[in-house]
C-alpha cells in the first residue's frame, strides 16, 4: 500500500433534505475520531446508514449490489449495537420492512453456512 493510499481514504459528501427522516437522519450524526492523533469527523448513525440505503436501493429498482452489499456489511459489523427502537418504527414508516428482513435473513443464512463450516 503506497504511504497515500494509507493516509488518505474517499468518502462521500451528501446534501441534507427536508423531510422527516432527513431531519432525523441529521439530527443523530457522531463524531468518530479517525487517527491516533484525535482527528474526527462527523458521520452518521448506522441505523440512518441502513436506512438511506435501503431507500437508495429501493429507489434504485432494486439492483445495486453495492447498497445491497453496504447495508448487509453495516448490520454484520453493527450487529447487536444497532438501536432497534429507533431503526423498526422509521423502517415501517419509509416502507423498508421487508428489505431490511430480507438482508437480516442473508446474514442469518451466511452465519448458520459459516458455523456449520466450523
Amino acid at each position: 500500500m503506497s504511504e497515500l493510499e494509507a493516509t488518505h481514504r474517499p468518502f462521500d459528501f451528501f446534501g441534507r433534505g427536508y423531510e422527516p427522516f432527513d431531519e432525523s437522519e441529521f439530527s443523530r450524526r457522531q463524531t468518530t475520531i479517525v487517527t491516533a492523533g484525535g482527528d474526527s469527523l462527523i458521520v452518521k448513525a448506522p441505523e440512518d446508514t441502513v436506512l438511506r440505503k435501503l431507500l437508495w436501493f429501493r429507489e434504485g429498482g432494486e439492483v445495486s449490489e453495492k447498497q445491497w452489499r453496504d447495508v448487509v456489511s453495516v448490520l454484520q459489523i453493527s450487529g447487536d449495537k444497532m438501536d432497534q427502537t429507533y431503526l423498526a418504527p422509521w423502517t415501517s414508516r419509509l416502507h423498508l420492512s421487508d428489505l431490511l428482513e430480507r438482508a437480516r435473513g442473508l446474514l442469518f443464512i451466511c452465519f448458520s453456512v459459516h458455523q456449520e463450516g466450523l
